[in-house]
């Protein structure tokens, strides 16, 4: 008897059941994957929440980190010059340190983060194409 397994980018293939729990590769994508007839389980990892309250104070700590302590630096290494360069980097980390201020502030009200969508967006272009460039690199 045949089951279908499922390759690890979501390739499905008809498997034998002899091959049950071997390491098998995929005929599309020649990535290799453990075959399993119960692939919706596999690699699953039971997930631990951060609560948002606490992501707000990491984030408020990292901003002030930014904002404050990485600015002076900036401000002491560049001793106060009038190049582009420093009042650019000087002000992007300021810039920077407000964002996460602010994210934290709001996760620590409202329970929630306001840059979800921007990251979830991001990282669902990042990995389909990282996928495309593994792909092609083969």
């Amino acid at each position: 008897m045949s089951f279908i397994g499922k390759c690890y980018n979501g390739h499905k293939t008809l498997l034998d059941d002899e091959l049950e729990g071997e390491t098998v590769e995929c005929p599309v994508c020649d990535e290799e994957f453990i075959a399993s007839s119960k692939f919706e389980e596999l690699g699953k990892i039971e997930e631990w929440e951060i609560q948002y309250h606490t992501k707000g104070y990491f984030h408020m700590v990292l901003g002030l980190f930014i904002g404050g302590l990485l600015t002076y630096f900036l401000i002491v290494l560049s001793k106060n010059s009038n190049f582009f360069f420093w009042k650019f980097i000087i002000n992007f980390s300021l810039i920077l340190g407000g964002l996460y201020m602010f994210r934290g502030l709001y996760e620590l009200f409202w329970n929630k983060d306001p840059f979800r969508r921007v990251i979830q967006g991001f990282f669902a272009v990042f990995y389909i194409l990282w996928k495309k460039i593994k792909f092609y690199k083969r």
